[in-house]
């Protein structure tokens, strides 16, 4: 499943304007005056860690960015196939995720990628948290924090694209579905 959604990604790229790029560069600004502060104070151990750390959090950000275009897809066809199928009232897939909880943050879709740099970002972080002094550990947390506001700012564009895509393929598959016998 996760190969599909990697083909539907294929040539994504999402748009920024001007005010997010000046944000940008002032949160990486800011991370970069951040790390080379702790460069100076951490021994290199510290400092190596902090790095894998923040690569760590990168990637998980990115990772988490197409699992949100995976679930806009799913959304997207749900919608697409009660569009084109119209589905008695009273049996709509679409009321029943929306009201039933299942856009709840427990329910998201994760894959096994993201689960695994989760756990392994959680056991970094909890090392820093104990290695490093307060004063050190909320510079990190600043640093981290930086990262991920960039990456998330694509969170809408991603989400929407998958809808979007995932509405095409809905409406498609409910015409289909139209012209088969039913069984």
């Amino acid at each position: 499943m996760q190969q599909i959604f990697e083909q539907l990604m294929q040539g994504f790229a999402p748009k920024t304007t001007e005010i997010y790029r000046k944000k940008a560069a002032q949160r990486r600004k800011e991370s970069l005056r951040l790390l080379r502060a702790l460069k100076s104070e951490c021994s290199e151990k510290h400092f190596t860690e902090i790095c894998e750390m923040k690569r760590l959090n990168r990637e998980y950000c990115r990772e988490d960015l197409k699992n949100m275009f995976s679930e806009g897809v799913l959304y997207g066809i749900l919608a697409g196939l009660e569009t084109a199928c119209g589905f008695p009232e009273g049996q709509s897939l679409l009321a029943s995720l929306l009201y039933g909880n299942f856009a709840d943050e427990r329910h998201r879709i994760s894959s096994e990628k993201s689960r695994a740099l989760l756990q392994k970002f959680d056991a970094q972080y909890n090392k820093a948290e104990k290695d490093l002094n307060t004063e050190q550990f909320l510079r990190v947390n600043d640093i981290i924090d930086n990262e991920a506001a960039d990456i998330y700012s694509y969170t809408e564009a991603y989400y929407a694209e998958g809808m979007r895509k995932g509405i095409l393929l809905g409406v498609a598959a409910g015409e289909l579905a139209k012209t088969l016998p039913l069984v």
